[in-house]
């Protein structure tokens, strides 16, 4: 199970201009969105 604050290891696999897709064990996938990821873009 995948519960809120659970540290995980993963790699970026894909950069789109509105997210990451991030691999994860098991074969799942994350998505965070392009201004969580940077503070250069949720500054503006």
């Amino acid at each position: 199970n995948v519960l809120p604050g659970m540290k995980m290891l993963g790699v970026i696999s894909e950069v789109n201009p509105k997210d990451l897709v991030v691999s994860l064990p098991g074969g799942l996938r994350g998505y965070v969105r392009a201004e969580e990821a940077s503070d250069l873009l949720a500054e503006n």
